[in-house]
């Protein structure tokens, strides 16, 4: 299978590269889409479990707050020392309370995600951008990469089509695989790293993986991953990844894990279909603001 990931981003503290092998997708059953409403046939637990992933982050979540509205601070500061002087800087001074709004709205952004993620509503399926949806997840996730001192690579395929969806419920499958990678590699004495990475495995499928450099799956517990309160780990509620299954299957695609990763330890792989290479074009198009 050709491999269509042409941008790595390195996070800060990263080691640059990123690991080869993508996974084959050849024997993987594609399933019949269901309805998206069962992706919570259990609606109650997949909220809970969603509180449960705010929990865990909410060191995470207090750090990326923290940090613009300390910026605003100190831009408030500088921006009043300004106005105050004897011949004021009325500049300099407007150039600081323009960074003090970009900070205010970075602030609202996170508050926003976390809210998405904390308000109970029923699915809504709309086009959107894989790529967007794991962006966001990442973000939330930043601080906790680094308090676990965890390397993270990220490899976004440039042109990836739309697919059909509900972010938050795919967002929640995102932050329970890169929670999960998390924990597995600190459990790891080796290097510890996560690699996350989007590709079109074929022109009507959208793939990502999550790997990871712990010590990978027991091959006995691997047909047991998504069985409901099956737990890897013992602190674990064994829901995490039964959820993430409905939730992928709910949206037409697949889910699986092995320990094919390049970097030693377990890898987490889910499909979704996609809505066509057309739309995919026009977001191109957008983004260089010239017509492909």
């Amino acid at each position: 299978m050709s491999r269509n990931c042409a941008h790595a981003r390195e996070w800060p503290g990263n080691p640059s590269g990123s690991p080869d092998g993508a996974p084959s997708l050849a024997s993987v059953p594609k399933p019949s889409p269901l309805p998206l409403a069962s992706a919570q046939k259990e609606p109650d637990l997949a909220y809970a479990a969603r509180i449960k992933s705010l929990g865990t982050l909410t060191a995470s979540i207090s750090h990326e707050v923290k940090q613009p509205l300390t910026a605003i601070v100190i831009s408030g500061q500088s921006c009043l020392q300004r106005l105050d002087a004897p011949e004021p800087d009325i500049k300099q001074a407007r150039e600081l309370t323009k960074r003090m709004v970009l900070y205010a709205r970075r602030a609202a952004q996170i508050i926003d995600r976390v809210h998405a993620l904390a308000v109970r509503r029923a699915p809504q399926q709309a086009p959107l951008w894989l790529d967007d949806v794991i962006k966001e997840s990442l973000v939330l996730l930043r601080h906790e990469f680094q308090l676990n001192g965890v390397s993270l690579s990220v490899d976004l395929a440039p042109a990836l089509p739309q697919v059909v969806g509900d972010g938050v419920q795919l967002q929640q499958v995102m932050v329970n695989l890169a929670i999960n990678a998390i924990q597995a590699v600190t459990r790891s004495a080796t290097r510890r790293g996560v690699f996350v990475r989007t590709m079109l495995s074929d022109s009507e499928t959208v793939c990502c993986t999550i790997e990871d450099s712990g010590p990978g799956l027991d091959p006995e517990h691997i047909r047991f991953l998504f069985d409901d309160f099956f737990a890897t780990k013992g602190t674990g509620s064994g829901m995490g990844l039964p959820i993430s299954h409905s939730i992928i299957e709910a949206h037409g695609g697949h889910i699986w894990g092995d320990n094919k990763s390049a970097l030693g330890g377990a890898r987490f792989t889910f499909t979704l279909p996609a809505t066509g290479v057309a739309e995919c074009r026009s977001r191109d198009a957008d983004r260089s603001g010239q017509p492909s």
